[in-house]
């Protein structure tokens, strides 16, 4: 059965390709797992993670762009986005002004919380 999947599956590459090109660009998989290492000390064992493979396929930048919005909008330490990320990878998965800006607004407004009691919320 799963030899014939594998068969099945590749039969279809050429779905997935255009002109040469796959429709996950291998260097944009690189730059993301060479960010994520370098800037979280992810392993390649963690990398294969189901729940951070996906995130691996976001545009160059992508991640990078929503690390900087989390440090700037609960402005955190780098340490603290870290411990945030690793505590929570799926983070970095959420579009920031379309997902946690309408979230994060809703808790400080709803719980009457300044920056400094939304951030120890959010690293609690």
């Amino acid at each position: 059965y799963h030899l014939y999947r594998r068969q099945r599956l590749s039969s279809w590459k050429h779905i997935f390709a255009e002109s040469g090109r796959h429709l996950i660009n291998e260097s944009t998989i690189s730059h993301n797992k060479k960010y994520l290492m370098e800037t979280f000390g992810f392993t390649e064992e963690k990398l294969k993670q189901p729940n951070i493979r996906i995130k691996l396929t976001l545009e160059k930048g992508i991640l990078k762009e929503r690390v900087n919005w989390l440090k700037e909008r609960l402005n955190l330490t780098d340490a603290q986005v870290h411990k945030l990320v690793m505590g929570n990878v799926s983070v970095l998965g959420l579009r920031m002004e379309e997902n946690m800006e309408p979230k994060l607004d809703y808790l400080q407004q709803k719980l009457h919380l300044d920056g400094t009691s939304l951030r120890k919320i959010i690293l609690s």
